[in-house]
């Protein structure tokens, strides 16, 4: 059955990826977990921002948005130390249904 193929490549993704996300927060150079309450630096959709190491995570009223990229050449890029200004990344969004 293609939904049940399709609802199990979407759990295994999430599990994965939340997996990755824990990974991230252990190892990151700051112990600490910090979001960041939207005070109109972003779009109005957002309403916290969690850092993190190799990206950040923007949660909205009925989604969630994970911006992940190769911090350590944006870090590079920021400061001069390079003139390259591709820097490969991913964006996934997961949409909540039935959110209130």
């Amino acid at each position: 059955m293609v939904i049940g193929k399709t609802r199990k490549k979407i759990s295994l993704f999430i599990n994965h990826f939340f997996k990755c996300i824990v990974f991230n927060l252990l190892f990151s150079k700051s112990s600490e977990i910090q979001f960041i309450e939207n005070k109109g630096q972003w779009n109005e959709n957002i309403i916290f921002k969690l850092p993190m190491h190799g990206g950040d995570i923007y949660f909205e009223g009925g989604s969630t948005t994970f911006c992940l990229y190769d911090k350590t050449k944006y870090g590079l890029f920021k400061h001069g130390e390079i003139k390259e200004s591709i820097i490969n990344g991913h964006t996934y969004k997961m949409n909540l249904e039935n959110f209130n």
